[in-house]
C-alpha cells in the first residue's frame, strides 16, 4: 500500500463514521425550517407565537451542538423531542392566540364605542344638569331692581 492509500483510509473511514451524524442532523433542521413556515403563516393569521419560536431556536441550537459536550445522537432525539411538543403545540396555541387577539379587540371596541356614548350623553345632560343643581342651591337668593348694569362709581 502506497503512503497516500495509508492516509486516505482513515480519512475514510472517519467520513463514513460522520455520515449518519450528519443525515441525522439534516432532518430535524428540515423539521425545523418546516415548523418556521407554518408559525410564520399562523403569524400572518394574527398568531402570537412567539414561545415556539424561542422552543424551536432551542432545537436548532441543540442540533448544532452549541455549548454541549453531549454526543450528536443524544443531541438529535433531544432536539426531536422539542420539534415534537412545538408541533403538537402549534395548532392549539395558534387558535388560543388568534382568539385572545379577537377579544382584545373587542374590548378595545367596546371601550370606544362607550367612551364616545358617554361623551354625547355629558354634552347634552350635563349643562342641564349644572344650572338645576345650581337654581337648588341658590333658591333662596333675593332679586331687586338694580340701577340698569351701572356700577357706583359711573356717571
Amino acid at each position: 500500500m502506497s503512503s497516500h492509500a495509508k492516509g486516505a483510509l482513515p480519512a475514510i473511514l472517519v467520513v463514513l463514521l460522520l455520515v449518519p451524524i450528519v443525515l441525522a442532523s439534516a432532518q430535524p433542521q428540515k423539521e425545523v425550517r418546516e415548523l418556521y413556515r407554518e408559525i410564520a403563516a399562523w403569524e400572518k393569521k394574527g398568531a402570537n407565537l412567539t414561545d415556539l419560536v424561542l422552543k424551536l431556536n432551542e432545537a436548532l441550537s441543540i442540533i448544532q451542538g452549541i455549548n454541549s459536550s453531549q454526543p450528536a445522537e443524544i443531541r438529535i432525539e433531544k432536539a426531536e423531542e422539542i420539534i415534537n411538543e412545538v408541533r403538537k403545540e402549534l395548532p392549539i396555541e395558534a387558535e388560543r392566540s388568534i382568539q385572545s387577539n379577537k377579544v382584545k379587540q373587542m374590548m378595545s371596541l367596546a371601550a370606544i364605542v362607550t367612551s364616545v356614548f358617554l361623551g354625547v350623553i355629558a354634552y347634552f345632560y350635563l349643562p342641564r344638569l349644572f344650572w338645576r343643581l345650581w337654581v337648588r342651591a341658590r333658591w333662596d337668593w333675593k332679586l331687586s331692581p338694580g340701577r340698569g348694569g351701572k356700577s357706583k362709581g359711573s356717571k
